[in-house]
């Protein structure tokens, strides 16, 4: 599988990019493997290595090319218990960097997963839990969901969880035109919930679902800095189904995307001791 793109890169009026552009292509081969073993065990397992090449050219020249190499794999196992279908996940991989930086970290994780069901599998119960480590970050995630068909092709569903996600090597250490690296980035943590119908009758299918989530060191990309950057969660609050932080650090800031997300939000003046609201 191969991947080739070049695009134009406008900037903004305070931080015109001229005739600068940004080139990258990729490189990937995966391969799935998945068999029946004794005693009622499945297991499913992939292999992937993955070649991404990166480069900014500008007026003043061809930029520095970055390279990065991700190979791993992922295997399942699962296996039924009476009314329990017990699984477990284990991923272990690496990357690495060349340009900009010069960098290697691994990426592993391992997770367990149970679907329990009910009244005769007219409710399904799906708990699941997951440890990450992705060179010297650590996460802890997990979740809990929950089906119900009553019949008549309707189908309830519900979910919360919490997630986890480590900066990536592009946000750390590459510089994309007017995306400017930080390499103290640290990751980001968020606590999702989902609530859901969908029905079938025939060929139709109908679904709707509502969703929330509220997150902690956030990574986003600052027009001002023209850097990324982490929202800072002093004050961190939750109103109804919005994402809500600290602002105090963006005072007098009155660039277009602030704008936008105020006039989305709340229309009333923001000051230095407010706070910015973010729908998901």
């Amino acid at each position: 599988q191969g991947e080739l793109s070049d695009q134009g890169l406008a900037g903004t009026s305070q931080n015109p990019s001229g005739q600068d552009r940004l080139g990258h292509d990729r490189q990937a081969l995966s391969v799935r493997y998945h068999a029946d073993l004794p005693g009622d065990l499945q297991l499913g397992a992939w292999a992937s290595a993955r070649l991404d090449r990166a480069q900014v050219d500008t007026q003043q020249g061809p930029g520095i090319a970055a390279r990065q190499l991700w190979l791993g794999g992922e295997a399942t196992l699962q296996t039924q218990l009476q009314s329990h279908l017990l699984g477990a996940r284990l991923r272990l991989a690496g990357e690495h960097l060349w340009g900009p930086a010069d960098r290697s970290r691994p990426d592993l994780g391992l997770g367990v997963h149970d679907e329990w069901l009910l009244w005769g599998g007219r409710v399904s119960v799906l708990p699941a839990v997951r440890v990450d480590r992705v060179d010297t970050f650590t996460g802890l995630s997990g979740g809990l969901g929950a089906v119900v068909r009553p019949g008549s092709g309707l189908e309830l569903k519900a979910n919360v969880g919490r997630s986890f996600r480590a900066p990536s090597f592009a946000e750390l250490y590459v510089d994309q035109g007017l995306l400017v690296a930080n390499p103290k980035l640290t990751p980001e943590y968020g606590t999702q919930a989902d609530l859901g119908a969908s029905w079938d009758w025939r060929w139709l299918h109908l679904g709707a679902t509502a969703f929330a989530g509220l997150y902690e060191d956030l990574i986003v990309y600052d027009d001002e800095t023209m850097a990324y950057t982490e929202l800072p969660n002093e004050e961190l609050d939750r109103r109804s189904g919005h994402l809500v932080w600290s602002r105090e650090q963006y005072a007098g800031s009155t660039d277009d995307w602030y704008d936008r997300m105020e006039a989305l939000i709340d229309p009333r003046p923001l000051d230095a001791n407010d706070r910015m609201v973010a729908l998901v």
